[in-house]
């Protein structure tokens, strides 16, 4: 995948993660999705990049607006 090309899918993932929580902040949700991108920075294989980070964000999206998550144990 080139440069250009996983730019456009992590903007896609961004906008559709924005649509999914839509009770979470946008500028969290990019945040969270840069982050992930981020850790991937140096791997030379980027073909999947776009798919991993869409499911390590909606993990971490889930559990962040999840309110039994944030429940006194």
């Amino acid at each position: 995948m080139e440069i250009r090309e996983e730019g456009q899918a992590m903007s896609e993932v961004t906008r559709r993660l924005q649509a999914k929580f839509p009770e979470t902040r946008p500028d969290v949700v990019d945040a969270v999705v840069q982050a992930l991108h981020h850790e991937f920075d140096g791997d030379p294989i980027r073909d999947f990049v776009p798919v991993l980070v869409e499911r390590a964000a909606v993990a971490r999206l889930t559990l962040s607006t999840d309110p039994r998550s944030h429940a006194p144990v």
